[in-house]
């Protein structure tokens, strides 16, 4: 990576995971007087114009589909009715797809389905990532469901960089009404212990942990409520 490539990777990594920072920095360069200055505006489209040659024949991220099997039936959620026939990614498919996305400079890569925990050889597909390509970021979707004590170990020493828990709910009755075969409780704890084990083994705090809601009818109203009752869980 270039000089600027390191630079510009470290300040987007200290946006991403400092809120304050972030608010600041989207503050300071969405302001009027700032957007009409002629050098900003050169030097911010010469950044997407660089971008754009860059990527333009391959994404700087992947998402890639292991399984499309789900414990969970979400009201927001079509992979029920998805033609595909169930199953799971094998090793040798999911090895194919990291040597590529190592060779075109792929940046991060997403873990999803289905739910990924479903996955028996997922540990072992994180542990291959990062054996190919570390400098690769490794992020999962999860619905935590599955995320035991022991699961959850064996992602923090796995080398998984964020995990993303979708947690649409700030109670039992608005969680289990969209996420259903799931239960609040059972999730919320599951999270806690997750936390636990990364601060407790991992002096860098990886994965970074983030829970993401839907904003439906049914917690719409919810958002302030959302906030306060994951800031102890997750670190966004």
């Amino acid at each position: 990576k270039s000089i600027s490539e390191k630079i510009y990777g470290r300040v987007n990594d200290v946006l991403r995971r400092n809120g304050f920072v972030n608010y600041f920095f989207r503050k300071v360069t969405t302001a009027s007087w700032l957007e009409d200055n002629p050098i900003y505006q050169y030097l911010y489209w010469r950044r997407i114009k660089g971008l754009i040659k860059k990527w333009a024949y391959f994404p700087p991220v992947v998402l890639v589909g292991i399984t499309n099997i789900c414990n969970s039936r979400c009201r927001i959620c079509p992979i029920e009715k998805h033609p595909l026939p169930k199953g799971i990614m094998t090793v040798e498919l999911f090895e194919r797809i990291i040597k590529e996305c190592h060779a075109m400079g792929v940046q991060k890569i997403i873990l999803s389905g289905g739910e990924p925990l479903l996955d028996q050889t997922l540990v072992d597909k994180i542990i291959l990532s990062k054996k190919i390509a570390p400098e690769i970021r490794v992020v999962m979707f999860t619905n935590g469901s599955l995320l035991t004590a022991d699961i959850a170990r064996k992602l923090v020493e796995s080398g998984l960089d964020e995990i993303t828990i979708s947690f649409d709910g700030t109670n039992e009755k608005s969680y289990e009404y969209i996420r259903r075969n799931l239960d609040y409780q059972k999730v919320a704890a599951n999270i806690r212990t997750l936390r636990e084990i990364r601060d407790k083994i991992n002096v860098f705090k990886k994965p970074f942990i983030r829970m993401d809601m839907v904003s439906l009818e049914t917690n719409k109203d919810n958002h302030n409520a959302f906030i306060r009752e994951t800031e102890a869980m997750a670190d966004l």
